[in-house]
């Protein structure tokens, strides 16, 4: 089965960038998302530049562990060569970008920070046996390494990795509070903020919903976690659960 893959820039519109330009960006896409020759564009969503590209299968089951490695700065060098000309294009064009698979646009992929790049300087990067706590909004993907999201405060998770027979059993555990554990990436910018690179899920904690003073402490005391930031984190709690109870 093929799959498709959307790559928005934040900068143009379908009417007002060059030719040229435009097909930088989609030679430098196909690079990155696999063999050239299985990569196809199919279309542009109109009033924005918004790249709908289908990769047929089965080169289609390597997309997201080949995107997985190049966000973490490994795997194919043309792949890593190609998001470094991404990047660059969209700080020169003054603007950023993102890759997700299409239709979902809140679940990205790869961020390409571009003109943000040379603002954030960044002061330290580590990588350590790590924990992180939120509410899970999301499992999916198709490769032998899938995706989840997590709620963090307002912020949402989306680089989190987690192997086919881990993501079965916390699949059963959506929109409710967990805890991963696993080995996470993290920088640390000028301003003294945590932001997660990666983080790779070894195994998890489903968290009591009805401890909710502990579970609040537990996620203010995560790194990078923005609850800690909120003024009202029981607020934000209690809707997130008001969504779940609207689904169900």
């Amino acid at each position: 089965m093929s799959k498709s893959y959307a790559m928005h820039i934040g900068a143009y519109t379908p009417e007002t960038i060059p030719m040229v330009r435009l097909a930088e960006y989609m030679q430098n896409l196909a690079i990155m998302l696999g063999r050239e020759s299985a990569v196809h564009f199919r279309k542009m969503e109109p009033g924005r530049i918004c790249l709908i590209a289908d990769v047929e299968a089965p080169d289609s089951l390597d997309v997201a562990p080949r995107l997985g490695l190049v966000d973490r700065g490994e795997g194919d060098p043309r792949a890593i060569n190609a998001y470094e000309a991404i990047n660059n294009m969209l700080a020169d064009d003054d603007t950023s970008g993102y890759i997700c698979e299409e239709g979902d646009n809140n679940a990205k992929i790869i961020d390409f920070p571009g003109v943000h790049k040379a603002r954030m300087k960044t002061i330290g990067l580590i990588e350590e046996e790590d924990s992180i706590e939120g509410i899970l909004l999301r499992v999916g993907g198709t490769g032998r390494f899938v995706h989840l999201q997590l709620q963090d405060g307002q912020n949402r998770h989306s680089k989190i990795e987690i192997d086919r027979e881990i993501a079965r059993r916390i699949a059963k555990h959506l929109f409710r509070p967990v805890r991963l554990l696993g080995t996470g990436r993290w920088l640390r910018n000028e301003d003294g903020n945590w932001i997660l690179q990666n983080f790779l899920v070894k195994d998890f904690i489903e968290l009591e919903e009805c401890d909710i003073d502990e579970l609040i402490k537990q996620l203010r005391a995560s790194k990078g976690s923005r609850w800690g930031k909120m003024d009202d984190p029981m607020s934000v709690l209690m809707s997130l659960c008001h969504d779940e109870e609207e689904m169900d």
